[in-house]
């Protein structure tokens, strides 16, 4: 982008528009009964400020943005590590269902917070509130080098803590093989022939996930949860509560009372 162009107020404009949209976000959640976070109508609020030209403002929206880019790369190297350990985790037919309408919003936001923090670093916009430019380039984001460095390094240290233990090792090949194994699972739906992840996810080092099951039998739903070690605890999902009526013995002309 040319220095002659007002950087700041596409700045400015492009924070509302995320504010805007993560606002519409959390109305739709709270209309679903769904949960949502984020930053919302504050991010309006602090693109009106950067308008009005406020430093103070400026420093924290450009330190916070800051800080969210260099979870990007973190997010995609972990979603790098799960794809290969899903790819390599059982000989069983496995595949996964891709939200797609998630994977473009979060696409499209993850360009718009990457163009954000280049304009926030932007000598145009440094100058307008007059404060000394960087001396970095734009294939740093307009920050300087070390601070570029350094987001990376805080990136691949932050994948390593939320992977934890599951970095060098794979939860999912003992997930798949409880699954293979439970003695409910092959009650259920018979021998295992395919095997569908319907979503995934790790907190605290427990790895949570949600699968359909195809056998020989017929299909069922389970969730799974890695607590810890190789230690998976089954136990199905969405499934309707079968309510067997009691079986009351004919009889001609007799009523029976249950005591």
């Amino acid at each position: 982008m040319d220095d002659s162009q007002n950087t700041l107020k596409w700045a400015a404009w492009l924070l509302i528009l995320l504010g805007t949209f993560e606002t519409a976000l959390l109305g739709y959640a709270i209309a679903t009964g769904g949960s949502f976070s984020g930053g919302s109508v504050l991010y309006i609020v602090a693109g009106i400020f950067l308008l009005r030209k406020n430093r103070t403002d400026y420093k924290i929206v450009q330190f916070y943005f800051t800080a969210f880019f260099s979870l990007l790369p973190a997010l995609l190297l972990f979603l790098a590590v799960t794809a290969v350990q899903l790819h390599t985790a059982t000989t069983i037919p496995l595949s996964w269902r891709m939200p797609w309408p998630a994977m473009a919003l979060g696409v499209v936001y993850g360009l718009a917070v990457l163009a954000l923090v280049a304009l926030l670093h932007h000598p145009g916009t440094r100058e307008a509130l007059s404060l000394q430019p960087y001396r970095a380039s734009v294939r740093t984001l307009y920050m300087p080098r070390l601070r570029f460095a350094l987001l990376f390094c805080f990136s691949i240290a932050f994948v390593s803590l939320l992977a934890g233990p599951y970095l060098l090792t794979n939860p999912y090949k003992a997930i798949t093989a409880e699954l293979a194994a439970s003695p409910a699972v092959v009650q259920a739906v018979g021998q295992v022939k395919r095997l569908e992840l319907l979503s995934t996810m790790e907190q605290n080092w427990h790895v949570v996930s949600y699968w359909k099951v195809v056998g020989t039998k017929g299909q069922d739903r389970y969730k799974t949860e890695l607590t810890s070690g190789t230690a998976v605890a089954v136990e199905a999902y969405g499934r309707k509560k079968n309510c067997v009526p009691e079986a009351t013995p004919k009889s001609a002309g007799k009523k029976q009372v249950a005591s």
